[in-house]
């Protein structure tokens, strides 16, 4: 019992550390009074805890704010310079990018590698050239571990990608165990749509909601789902395939075996056509600002919003978000047509008159899964489940 206890009172402590540091690195000013305030602690713990960060090199006290009231001006906390850092590694199916990043995500360095006709060892190769070449950049700056943000389908627990379409015929990858065992640092592995969507929680559009859904449009339709504040996390890690919803029970065969999926109709290899059909000419997702102004491209935009709109409307009667967040490729789709999706979602769910869904670009854009895998990381260290005693 009391060994019990003693558990329980270390695990509070980690947790209260790492939503300490966690509002220091979400806001951009902030003091000890602030913290109390907001997150329900004595101020007597927000001083012992703020004096640990500080001797531990993670923060420091910098400017002292001017309130003009009576008594004395607070003192404002920020990250120390030589804070522990991020290593974000994101494999698309076009590319392989890794990042590092501070405590706050501010980008210290980036390199990206295309792919093209890769096996899994020339892959592993590029993986290693590019995270070597990060923990370099890094200095002398320690690192507290690396996330790892990648296409599906995969097993989060394992690390390991299970068999992701369209990905030159490669299967059971094991990127997490690649890394973890050459570089001997905590490693982090989710799909890119989960990772995108905890970056915008901790970072981005989704700091003040508790409810979001992100929608990631590209080879395939993804959703990361943000639920009571959380990152929703399901056991074998297939949650969230939004693509995968029928829209016309009749409709075609999908690659997955059941007919009308959601991919079948608006995935962007599937927008990209229709549009290049309409314009007469290829045409970039970059563009699509530019085409929405063009009468052959109007319909087009339409039945895409649309189609996305019916099997919005399904998840959010099941999940009641707060706002759907457009990420991916998907940040392209024009701000009229992202309006005319917001319409068709509030005139299709049951709470319509009651309230209303917002639907906008995710705040990191088409790097919200980039930015993400960093913060696979940061959120472990900001829930308290990751050592910070850093490598």
């Amino acid at each position: 019992m009391h060994q019990r206890h003693g558990v329980n009172r270390d695990r509070m402590k980690s947790r209260n550390r790492g939503l300490v540091l966690q509002m220091i690195c979400t806001s951009p000013h902030i003091s000890r009074s602030d913290i109390t305030k907001q997150v329900g602690l004595t101020k007597m713990a927000v001083t012992n805890i703020v004096g640990e960060l500080i001797q531990e090199g993670y923060i420091r006290e910098t400017a002292v704010l001017d309130t003009a009231l009576v008594g004395r001006n607070p003192v404002l906390l920020d990250l120390a310079p030589s804070s522990p850092v991020l290593v974000g590694v994101y494999l698309s199916r076009e590319d392989l990018t890794v990042i590092v990043t501070d405590l706050k995500l501010r980008t210290m360095y980036k390199q990206r590698q295309p792919l093209w006709q890769e096996t899994g060892e020339s892959i592993t190769q590029k993986l290693y050239c590019l995270v070597d070449q990060a923990l370099e950049a890094a200095g002398t700056r320690p690192i507290l571990g690396i996330g790892i943000s990648a296409i599906g389908p995969l097993d989060r627990q394992a690390g390991m990608l299970l068999g992701p379409t369209e990905f030159f015929g490669i299967h059971e990858y094991p990127i997490g165990p690649l890394l973890r065992q050459r570089y001997g640092i905590p490693t982090y592995v989710d799909n890119d749509m989960n990772a995108a969507a905890l970056g915008e929680k901790l970072f981005g559009q989704g700091k003040t909601m508790d409810n979001f859904l992100y929608v990631g449009i590209t080879h395939g339709i993804g959703a990361g789902i943000i639920t009571n504040g959380r990152l929703y996390q399901d056991g074998s890690g297939f949650a969230g395939e939004l693509g995968h919803t029928s829209i016309c029970y009749n409709g075609p065969l999908c690659s997955c075996g059941n007919r009308g999926c959601l991919e079948v109709y608006a995935t962007m290899p599937v927008i990209l056509g229709a549009l290049k059909k309409a314009a007469g000419r290829p045409v970039a997702c970059e563009e699509f600002q530019v085409l929405a102004d063009d009468p052959a491209c109007i319909p087009v935009f339409e039945e895409i919003s649309d189609r996305l709109g019916v099997a919005l409307v399904n998840v959010a009667n099941l999940l009641d978000p707060q706002c759907i967040l457009l990420g991916h490729q998907g940040v392209y789709w024009p701000r009229r047509y992202m309006e005319r999706l917001e319409r068709f979602v509030n005139n299709g769910i049951l709470a319509r008159g009651h309230r209303a869904i917002r639907v906008e670009p995710a705040a990191f854009g088409i790097d919200a899964p980039l930015m993400g895998s960093a913060c696979l990381v940061a959120s472990e260290l900001f829930e308290g489940r990751l050592s910070q005693d850093a490598v």
